[in-house]
């Protein structure tokens, strides 16, 4: 984990999707490119939203085309996807080993103007988030979870007409455990886990210090999409094909077919298994600060300490040394105590002698009744 020198020329493709977050802690967007202005630069920012956007139902419209071509007398009941298919490469001149796909499904419906039925799906967009000019940048961070830039200014709270204040508000586990932590050097060290309390003191944040692993793994979504619906009606159909030609026996649960048998299928065919980059978020340590560490909360947590000071072990408080002045005073107090220990025993002695002498001369005294 580093923070960028001020001093340091970076080039634009080294900047490009960094985070941007303002000085309250909001995300600004992602730098998608920059505008040379000849008085100044530019970020523009991007942003992914989820929106649900429609699609067509590949499995109803399969099911469709096939009742539309039964109805004609255009396939058999028998075997009516593998019919269905060579009646659409023949109307369409395409040649008998070309797959069929959603795009040819919906050429054909097109050609027979059979209503393509369609479904929503949710889809992370791509959308604009305005411009920031350069000069508000205060800090650039990498680590391993990316790289991040602050601002000076709260640009995104005052679009959000947050309200702006000095102290930051204690928040309960619920309201912080997954939000992102940002150190003071624009470094992105992890998440939040949980508040800490504790008695006569202000409470405590647990922060996950984390890595992102890059692994690839085999996409078993994509092959199963490769036949189904184009080949089988659905992943059931598919399962019962894939048992049968494996010679398997009894119960099997989707999950370990599509875990165990479906690839052994695919080889045993030798089909390419389509393949996907996997990553995933490790906790490499749990680190423990006091809430005073935490400089603002809001769409993440941005603290006022680097992560490097985050870590280090807190001083012991060292007693004062004593001046020579109290020194020699202590020295001088101390003598004198020994001096009045050793004089004690001799006046003591003294004055018992003294009463003894006393009494010795006036002894005589109460015979005479004086």
């Amino acid at each position: 984990m580093e923070s960028l020198p001020s001093s340091e020329y970076l080039r634009e493709e080294e900047l490009l999707d960094s985070l941007v977050v303002d000085s309250e802690g909001y995300v600004c967007g992602r730098v998608g490119s920059f505008d040379v202005e000849p008085d100044r630069i530019m970020i523009n920012l991007y942003d992914f939203e989820a929106k649900k956007i429609k699609v067509p139902d590949e499995e109803k419209l399969l099911n469709n085309l096939i009742e539309y071509a039964l109805r004609m007398k255009l396939i058999g009941r028998r075997r009516p996807r593998e019919d269905l298919y060579k009646r659409i490469r023949e109307d369409l001149g395409l040649s008998t080993s070309e797959r069929i796909t959603l795009r040819e499904l919906l050429r054909y419906a097109e050609l027979k103007n059979i209503e393509i039925p369609a479904k929503f799906v949710e889809k992370r967009e791509r959308v604009e988030r305005g411009k920031v000019d350069w000069r508000l940048i205060d800090k650039i961070g990498e680590s391993d979870l990316g790289k991040c830039i602050l601002l000076k200014e709260p640009v995104e709270a005052r679009k959000r007409g947050v309200e702006i204040t000095d102290k930051v508000p204690y928040y309960g586990t619920e309201y912080l455990s997954g939000r992102m932590v940002i150190d003071a050097e624009a470094q992105i060290i992890g998440s939040a886990e949980k508040i800490l309390l504790r008695i006569g003191a202000s409470p405590g944040l647990l922060i996950k210090k984390e890595r992102v692993i890059k692994s690839e793994v085999l996409d078993i979504d994509a092959l199963i999409r490769r036949f189904v619906p184009s080949i089988y009606r659905d992943e059931i159909e598919l399962y019962k094909a894939v048992a049968k030609e494996l010679g398997l026996k009894g119960r099997i649960r989707a999950e370990e077919m599509r875990r165990v048998y479906i690839t052994r299928w695919a080889e045993k065919r030798g089909i390419e298994i389509p393949k996907r980059f996997k990553e995933r978020r490790e906790t490499i340590q749990e680190i423990p600060g006091d809430w005073e560490c935490i400089k603002k909360i809001g769409d993440v947590i941005l603290l006022n300490k680097s992560l490097e000071d985050l870590m280090k072990p807190p001083k012991e408080v060292e007693a004062p040394k004593p001046s020579i002045e109290a020194v020699t005073e202590r020295a001088e107090e101390k003598e004198e105590a020994e001096e009045a220990a050793e004089k004690a025993p001799v006046e003591a002695v003294r004055e018992e002698e003294e009463e003894d002498e006393t009494l010795r001369e006036e002894w005589w005294k109460e015979y005479l009744n004086v």
